[in-house]
């Protein structure tokens, strides 16, 4: 950790405050979720993003965000945490070809049923075996990056892209990357750069590699997707620590069984403007069984709370297929679902962090197998070879979500609700799952947002499945399948942001990109803080245009936890929307580039005063804790074609983040100024 102090106690103190505040949580809630948690493996990790405004954590046993443990962000968002328990889902249908048998009450055979894999009722899915030392190292804990004390300090942290450290060993002894090598956005390969070997760095890289297939001598490196990346496996086959299979690790042998699914998933964060409220996660779907399954849907079970603590129960919920924009003669996909505060646009709001809309957006589905009427009206609604998208979505109260109302039929429910089938169900199942439109019409794949807001006015505690399917995924075959966290300020902010990451993962989950972050330094003195930096920006290449586009530097200081994301005066643009802050200080090159963005006139691109790399900060308080970043900022894409020869789109400029946390942002620092003691030396 950067860590420059000559007294300590407050800044500890501090950050002893924000773990217990920031990830803060309503226990009792957590607690019944989880009545029996099944033990789990000694393959177990944790993984951290939080390059972004959005900080969030994942373990690699199902729970894409939990709140089971308090030193966990879940979908933290300006200092404030919002989906407390996101499951991932897979369930195959009822079938001879590969369900199982059990017995009924009279002691006949009877096939068990459909199977959904999940956690939010059980511990479905677990670490794939041999985690530990396979996809990452052990040698680094979560405890050993996180700026604050935590209960999870000896769990070993997931391959992380910044922390080499973390990476699995070869044969060698080497680290290397297990997960995903960015492909260039233009042409789709594999962005790869050959290094002579007597040249690379074997014991720390800071890039995916693998030697030459054909020489020894060359070594191919390759890039990451992201300004942070994590990669894990999870399965729902493997043993847990009493030898059981995760997906049959509930004593119920009537009911479930393990599908022998593999899920092979990246974590993308991002510090870049234009991305810093999203997080992306890829994943390989992979069918490790000998069955040929048909009738497969993909999901999740989502739980979010706005916001999580304090937590009122006063929420909506919708889903959003997609929406034509009659300004710009444009139908956006979106394909996401959300919850939202119920006081949403009347204003009355109890506090500013009630406004923010967390959704979970689908980018990339598994494909149609045929032609699907899912309406039975006759219109085929997605043709063959077609991605699938939100195929469907249903609400519920929290009290009643699969599980609750009939233990003994929860897999057959939950694959009813995945696949939106209510034919066969009991009338207390169809009262819980399957809501009607306020004039009694039912769509048995899409509940009626409407009806939800007629039945609850005042809001409720809001859970809802969203899923995709049915697609076919036969022995040994692997699918696609990709969502990302979005967050946003309003409905309007959301859908931006939603449409941002909808750019970028059609370019491959990139775009064009700020310059490299800057290392910074700190020198405590009294009164007084000097910040030092180097030059690792200035050479920046966008990624996009292939453009030298760095144009300066701006610092910025705060006494609050940086997670809080309050930087000083905020910028706003004429929406209202917060988009930045004003800076302390400011550097950039002396050339023609100056004033507003012409693209995003609420940035200012500096005043030509030259590019420095040391700033005094005087006039501060001593024992006080301070928090200073100096970011890199590029010119943005113009129309001016002497800037933009090849004629990109026009852009505004994009500026590195400003950090979260010490141990993993090079250009962020904790510093507390103060007199040297009388015997310094």
């Amino acid at each position: 950790m950067k860590r420059y102090a000559f007294y300590g106690m407050i800044g500890i103190l501090m950050m002893l405050f924000l773990a217990f505040t920031i990830f803060a949580k309503d226990n009792n809630k957590s607690i019944s979720i989880k009545l029996s948690k099944t033990t789990v493996s000694k393959d177990m990790a944790v993984g951290l993003l939080d390059m972004g405004k959005l900080i969030h954590g994942v373990l690699n046993d199902g729970r894409m965000s939990t709140w089971d443990y308090a030193d966990i962000p879940c979908v933290s968002y300006k200092g404030h945490t919002y989906i407390p328990d996101l499951s991932m889902m897979i369930g195959v249908r009822e079938d001879p070809a590969w369900t199982p048998y059990t017995t009924d009450i009279s002691g006949n055979a009877k096939l068990k049923g459909p199977s959904v894999s999940a956690t939010f009722a059980g511990g479905d899915w677990g670490p794939k075996a041999g985690a530990y030392g396979e996809l990452h190292s052990g040698e680094l804990t979560y405890g050993d990056v996180l700026s604050t004390a935590t209960t999870l300090a000896e769990f070993p942290l997931m391959a992380t892209s910044t922390f080499p450290l973390s990476w699995p060993r070869n044969a060698d002894g080497n680290p290397f990357w297990p997960g995903m090598w960015a492909t260039d956005p233009i042409t789709g390969k594999v962005a790869i750069d050959s290094v002579p070997a007597t040249e690379f760095d074997f014991n720390n890289p800071t890039r995916p590699w693998k030697l030459c297939p054909t020489s020894d001598d060359t070594v191919l490196v390759g890039k990451f997707f992201s300004d942070k990346e994590i990669f894990f496996s999870m399965t729902d086959y493997d043993a847990n620590n009493l030898g059981y299979p995760y997906a049959e690790s509930d004593g119920d042998s009537s009911q479930g069984y393990k599908l022998g699914i593999q899920l092979d998933i990246t974590g993308l964060s991002y510090g870049r403007s234009y991305a810093e409220d999203v997080i992306f996660f890829p994943m390989q779907i992979i069918n490790n069984s000998p069955y040929d399954y048909h009738g497969v849907y993909v999901g999740f079970y989502n739980d979010s709370d706005i916001p999580t603590n304090p937590h009122d129960n006063l929420d909506w919920m919708a889903f959003l297929d997609r929406e034509y924009d009659a300004v710009k003669d444009t139908t956006y996909q979106y394909n996401m679902a959300y919850i939202y505060d119920y006081r949403y646009g009347s204003g009355n709001f109890p506090a500013s962090y009630y406004k923010a809309f967390p959704a979970i957006k689908l980018l990339e589905t598994p494909l149609a197998p045929r032609d699907i009427d899912f309406e039975g009206d006759g219109i085929i609604d997605r043709y063959q070879g077609e991605q699938l998208g939100i195929t469907d979505w249903h609400w519920f109260d929290w009290t009643y979500r699969p599980g609750q109302v009939n233990t003994t039929r929860s897999e057959l429910i939950t694959y009813k609700v995945l696949s939106g089938d209510n034919t066969d169900i009991l009338p207390e199942e169809d009262d819980a799952y399957f809501w009607p439109a306020p004039d009694g019409t039912l769509n048995p794949h899409f509940d009626s947002v409407e009806g939800f807001q007629d039945k609850y006015p005042g809001g409720l505690d809001c859970v809802f499945i969203m899923s995709s399917g049915p697609f076919d995924l036969l022995a040994g075959d692997t699918t696609t399948f990709s969502f990302a966290l979005v967050v946003g300020d309003d409905i309007n902010d959301v859908k931006f942001n939603a449409r941002s990451a909808q750019f970028m993962y059609e370019l491959n989950y990139q775009g064009a990109d700020p310059p490299p972050t800057p290392n910074v330094w700190a020198v405590p003195g009294d009164g007084k803080v000097t910040l030092y930096w180097d030059d690792a920006a200035e050479g920046a290449v966008d990624l996009m245009t292939a453009y030298h586009d760095f144009e300066g530097y701006k610092i910025y200081r705060t006494t609050a936890p940086p997670s809080d994301n309050e930087w000083g005066d905020k910028i706003f643009d004429g929406m209202g929307v917060e988009v930045g802050f004003v800076p302390i200080a400011q550097f950039d090159l002396n050339n023609t580039i100056t004033g507003l963005d012409g693209q995003y006139p609420y940035l200012n691109l500096g005043s030509n005063n030259g590019i420095v790399h040391m700033y005094v900060d005087s006039n501060l308080v001593n024992g006080q804790t301070y928090w200073y970043s100096v970011t890199a900022y590029d010119r943005g894409v113009s129309d001016d074609p002497t800037l933009n020869p090849d004629g990109w789109a026009s852009l505004n400029s994009l500026e590195t983040a400003k950090g979260n946390n010490p141990n993993a942002a090079p250009n962020l620092v904790e510093v507390v100024p103060g007199k040297a003691p009388s015997n310094f030396i």
